[in-house]
């Protein structure tokens, strides 16, 4: 995806047609995306700060660059709004560089079409910089303690994979354990509720994507 005026070289798009057996579709990215850009009221001397912070760069060099923080905000949610998305259920998402090590015999889709309990998947579980994800959890703490019967979260979830329990306090804290966006796989579905664009709302508007490192991925 490229955002406009920067077109994709013709070159470029028949390169990745000969590399697959289905139909290529290149969707563009308007100049005015929403999510593609610096929200508004945020501080753009607080933005610039970050982005020069040594203790930053060490635990995530790419945080040094504004363009990786925008691709992040896009991707947390206006991603999977894209019309060129509308129409598809599922996604895969592979870096650039990403290599198999042995043939993989399953179809993925076709794996979660026939489990619909099967919604997400990932193929990393990095720890997190605790440098740059000073709010996050505080943040992620807060979303659910305002108006808990409506965001009570389902029985079901994998809180218990991000977040530990202190044995002597019995606080709750950020495990650093996060899901890597790098190689996953997932049901689109669950980016197009009303209840995770209200999990996105609360995170953009703390700025946290710009301020330390991206809240939501």
């Amino acid at each position: 995806m490229k955002q406009t005026p920067n077109l994709m070289p013709r070159y470029l798009k028949e390169k990745l047609q000969s590399l697959s057996t289905g139909k290529v579709i290149i969707q563009e990215i308007p100049k005015d995306s929403k999510t593609f850009n610096l929200p508004d009221g945020i501080e753009i001397s607080f933005v610039k700060d970050s982005l020069g912070k040594k203790s930053q760069v060490r635990a995530s060099p790419n945080q040094r660059f504004i363009g990786y923080k925008l691709k992040n905000r896009f991707h947390t949610y206006e991603f999977a709004q894209l019309p060129a998305l509308m129409n598809y259920k599922y996604y895969l998402n592979i870096d650039v560089g990403t290599e198999l090590q042995c043939d993989v015999g399953t179809d993925f889709f076709e794996l979660m079409k026939k489990n619909p309990n099967l919604q997400f998947g990932f193929a990393n579980a990095p720890a997190d910089s605790r440098t740059s994800t000073k709010t996050l959890f505080k943040n992620y703490m807060k979303f659910f303690k305002t108006d808990v019967s409506k965001r009570r979260p389902d029985p079901n979830n994998l809180m218990d994979f991000s977040v530990k329990k202190l044995r002597k306090t019995g606080q709750l804290k950020y495990s650093t354990c996060n899901f890597d966006s790098n190689f996953e796989i997932a049901d689109l579905s669950i980016f197009r509720t009303d209840k995770y664009k209200e999990f996105f709302e609360h995170f953009d508007n703390a700025y946290g994507q710009f301020y330390e490192q991206p809240c939501v991925q």
